[in-house]
């Protein structure tokens, strides 16, 4: 894993956001949830969503849970949406935990309310390995890209996708 300033990892995104196709609005978890990108990070999916290796990682193993139509607020979603992709949520702590031996997994449901440089307001949940029990820890240093991001190298971000689909419970 290479780890990038803030900076370099948003004009990353930038620069693959503007590649999406047209007709998915600038939407990289809508991209993510109909595999026009990374299909091969893709870990699991259920009839709602889609779980993949985050290629912008906050620690290593990072997961995201994205639904796999566009739901910008949970009260506009059925329960069965938001259950069947709390399942999967679930499903993937417990396989992050039993792979890894973290600390913690970290669970947050993030989107922002209008689309930004490092957030769309596309709900997702972002599955975190936590490893250290510092500051680093702090889930206010963990969601955030302040400090820096890391972003896999192209085989190493394979190879772990692969390692966690073995694993998955």
């Amino acid at each position: 894993m290479r780890v990038l300033p803030k900076l370099e990892a948003k004009a990353l995104l930038r620069a693959e956001v503007k590649r999406l196709p047209a007709e998915l609005k600038g939407c990289l978890p809508c991209a993510l949830a109909r595999k026009v990108v990374a299909p091969e990070l893709l870990v699991r999916e259920n009839d709602v969503a889609i779980c993949t290796l985050e290629k912008y990682a906050a620690r290593m193993g990072h997961l995201v849970v994205v639904p796999k139509q566009h739901v910008e607020k949970m009260c506009d979603s059925p329960w069965s949406l938001y259950r069947d992709m709390q399942f999967l949520v679930w499903e993937a702590a417990v396989t992050l935990e039993k792979l890894f031996s973290p600390e913690r997994v970290y669970t947050a449901q993030l989107g922002s309310p209008r689309p930004r440089s490092t957030a769309f307001s596309h709900v997702c949940v972002n599955v975190v390995p936590i490893y250290e029990t510092d500051e680093r820890s702090r889930a206010s240093h963990v969601f955030s890209w302040t400090r820096s991001v890391s972003v896999y190298d192209p085989i190493e971000a394979l190879s772990l996708a692969e390692k966690i689909r073995a694993s998955w419970i």
